[in-house]
């Protein structure tokens, strides 16, 4: 009965994330490399290592 509310908010829940994800990422341009032990990753900016580590973490 109340399943389209749940559906509702879930899409809500994850228009609204992308959303200050985008800004976050245009807000934190700034570029890093990242070296992991004797691996260096290219130059992204600071914003997608931060929500690249973040969904890794929510996913894991």
């Amino acid at each position: 009965m109340l399943s389209w509310l749940r559906a509702a908010l879930t899409l809500t829940t994850l228009c609204l994330s992308i959303f200050l994800g985008a800004i976050f990422a245009s807000q934190n341009t700034g570029l890093i490399p990242l070296v992991l032990f004797t691996v260096t990753l290219p130059e992204q900016s600071v914003a997608v290592w931060l929500l690249g580590f973040l969904i890794l973490g929510v996913v894991v």
